[in-house]
């Protein structure tokens, strides 16, 4: 394996995704940056290869877990929401969208309160759409660029915020 190589492995439907840094000591952050998982979510194979790829560019290593389906995802955000970081989420899905995985995160009282970071990265620029997600209190709304160099650095920009960001969970990654 090579550096920036992303390694998947499917463990009881959910896919875990690393990105291999064998230069990990020249990777480590200050102890304040905060750590976790991140919850990748797009029914789209092509879009989530792509946004693999594109974390490969960032000078951090996660654990990425991808989902194609957001009820699934939905149930392990909720199993194990004190580990995650941050969720990625296409808004235009089947069976459940974004904006209403979104809804469902903020109907759970204790998931709301664990202030997990929700971005949607999207092919709408839909202006309702992107009112809609607002509304509910996301985090961000990027529009999914079709250049891996220009989706690397919205990545590395949304990783970068929220890894210095403080919030009230913080305790958990101290």
């Amino acid at each position: 394996m090579r550096w920036g190589d992303v390694f998947c492995l499917m463990v009881d439907n959910v896919w875990s995704c690393w990105i291999c840094h064998i230069n990990f000591i020249r990777q480590l952050r200050p102890a304040l940056r905060r750590r976790g998982q991140i919850i990748l979510i797009d029914d789209s194979k092509d879009d989530l290869l792509f946004t693999l790829e594109a974390f490969k560019d960032i000078p951090e290593t996660f654990t990425i877990e991808t989902f194609h389906d957001s009820t699934l995802a939905l149930k392990y955000i909720q199993d194990t929401r004190s580990k995650i970081f941050i969720i990625i989420c296409d808004l235009n899905m089947p069976k459940m969208t974004g904006i209403e995985l979104l809804a469902s995160i903020n109907a759970d009282h204790e998931l709301k309160m664990h202030a997990i970071p929700f971005i949607f990265l999207s092919d709408s620029r839909n202006s309702a759409e992107i009112e809609s997600a607002y509304a509910l209190n996301a985090q961000g709304y990027f529009v999914k660029p079709n250049k891996l160099s220009e989706l690397a650095d919205i990545i590395n920009i949304i990783v970068s915020y929220w890894s210095r960001t403080r919030i009230p969970r913080d305790t958990i990654y101290a």
